[in-house]
């Protein structure tokens, strides 16, 4: 697996939740429940579990709630769901807050804690360590990755020279995302 230096996989476009995209035709994994012969009853009951949780990323989840919504038991429930979906319940239900842990990530200023609170996490530390086991990076180290690079005329060069190999080097500085200036060593050509 290729790294990108500090020990961390080079990221892909998009978060590694081990969820396929979700088509429109269906909230969970495209036609799977037609391919594994689940009736039109049993998709129209996953598919409003997947509603559910995506409308409630914000509060705990538990498959008696999900069964009670489906009118089912909870161990079919529970089989039904892995069969339609691949995944169980809860770690589709976690990989969906992961998902959506990414968005926040790449596409707000919201602190970790910020995020984790909005996903329904009490401690920052445990979602960071739920963030990382799900992406294989930590959340900070994600938003760094999916930072926008801010446009040339805003950044400036605070001081320039040359390393050990007699290459020309700058350090160069911009905004960052609160109150802390960033800076970068950038090698010149």
């Amino acid at each position: 697996m290729k790294t990108n230096g500090a020990d961390y996989p080079q990221m892909p476009a998009r978060c590694w939740t081990g969820i396929p995209a979700m088509p429109p035709e269906w909230p969970g994994c495209g036609s799977r429940e037609l391919r594994n012969g689940e009736s039109a009853e049993n998709a129209k009951k996953i598919e409003q579990c997947l509603a559910y949780m995506k409308q409630n990323l914000d509060k705990p989840l538990q498959v008696s709630t999900l069964s009670v919504l489906t009118r089912v038991s909870p161990s079919y429930f529970f089989a039904l769901f892995k069969r339609a979906t691949g995944h169980t319940p809860i770690d589709f239900f976690i990989h969906l807050r992961m998902r959506r842990a990414c968005e926040l990530l790449a596409e707000t200023n919201l602190s970790v804690k910020e995020v984790a609170a909005l996903l329904g996490y009490d401690d920052q530390f445990y979602f960071s360590r739920v963030f990382k086991a799900v992406n294989h990076i930590p959340p900070g180290r994600y938003r760094a990755l999916h930072e926008q690079p801010l446009p040339v005329p805003r950044s400036r060069v605070v001081e320039g020279g040359q390393d050990a190999n007699g290459n020309g080097v700058a350090v160069v500085s911009w905004p960052g995302n609160g109150r802390h200036q960033k800076s970068r060593i950038v090698h010149c050509i």
